[in-house]
């Protein structure tokens, strides 16, 4: 992420001093429940707490965020498989389905 926020986030920080920084998920989470601070994540990891309501997500916008896409990366000297196939098509639908009710959850 450092290519598309690097700037903004060194301005927050030096505005702004943290009194803790990790990037261990499990750490942030139990900070963020009890109400410590904020994180900068995708909402994948934290989907059961946002559809609980117990947390918000607000998101972050910007040229450089508009551009970033999420990809399935595979060799490209191996011939395309009935399971790579398989795994784009449930990712596609998992994400759309995942995607879907998330604006209710923002601030």
């Amino acid at each position: 992420m450092q290519p598309f926020v690097g700037d903004e986030m060194e301005t927050f920080k030096r505005a702004h001093r943290p009194v803790a920084v990790s990037n261990t998920q499990a750490v942030v989470k139990r900070l963020l429940l009890r109400g410590v601070g904020i994180a900068f994540y995708t909402r994948l990891g934290f989907s059961e707490e946002l559809a609980a309501g117990q947390l918000v997500a607000v998101p972050l916008e910007g040229e450089r965020l508009s551009k970033l896409r999420l990809c399935l990366i595979a060799s490209s000297d191996r011939m395309p498989t009935v399971a790579r196939h398989a795994m784009a098509g449930h990712l596609r639908e998992a994400l759309a389905s995942f995607g879907t009710g998330l604006d209710q959850h923002e601030e």
